[in-house]
């Protein structure tokens, strides 16, 4: 297949799909990739609830034990991506890009400067003042909220795994786990709808809070 500089977009958010099927579905696309038999591709997905633990993750991320998130409906899944532990939900865009980052010549964090760039130009579309890059974080915030996660996997240039921003996200479901902001000692999630402005705190910034 020539070099191209196209994406193929393949949305599934009309459902919530299941983790796993998606995962040997991405594992599949990135296999394709390899062989180049496939152009690059965006798979964008709305997962039902499931907590994914990246490669510096582990089950002291949880407040309970993994089985007792089992118990009350949550999936929870070791993942070969890097990062932490995060969840991923109703409401929350899950956007996983199959590209060869060798052809587009991107290493690994150029590569991982470029998605936090979309989410925070995502944002702005939407008036919210978001940054990426934040000294000893990953991801996008605002202010001190997270908006956005990132964990990628690169294998032999094929990039898996990607980006997951919250939308109408119920940020509850965060409460099970010890995501730390390491400048607060607080990891807080927030959402793009529903807003409160944050201007009592000093910020020229909308915070999305969940109703």
């Amino acid at each position: 297949m020539p070099h191209s500089k196209s994406l193929r977009v393949c949305s599934l958010t009309r459902t919530l799909s299941s983790y796993l099927p998606l995962a040997e579905l991405q594992a599949l696309l990135e296999q394709h990739r390899k062989e180049a038999t496939i152009g690059d591709t965006l798979l964008v997905v709305q997962h039902a609830s499931v907590f994914t633990v990246g490669k510096r993750g582990s089950a002291q991320d949880f407040h309970t034990d993994p089985e007792e998130l089992r118990q009350n409906g949550y999936e929870v899944h070791s993942v070969p991506r890097g990062g932490e532990t995060t969840y991923h939900g109703p409401g929350q865009l899950v956007a996983y890009p199959i590209v060869n980052l060798r052809q587009l010549g991107l290493g690994a964090r150029a590569f991982v400067e470029r998605l936090e760039d979309a989410m925070v130009q995502t944002a702005g579309c939407f008036g919210i003042q978001a940054r990426g890059g934040v000294p000893g974080k990953t991801g996008v915030w605002v202010g001190e909220r997270k908006l956005g996660a990132v964990g990628v996997r690169i294998s032999n240039g094929i990039s898996s795994h990607g980006v997951a921003l919250n939308v109408t996200t119920d940020v509850s479901h965060y409460r099970w786990t010890r995501q730390r902001n390491s400048m607060t000692g607080a990891w807080l999630a927030v959402g793009l709808c529903s807003a409160t402005a944050l201007r009592s705190k000093g910020y020229g910034v909308l915070l999305m809070q969940q109703q």
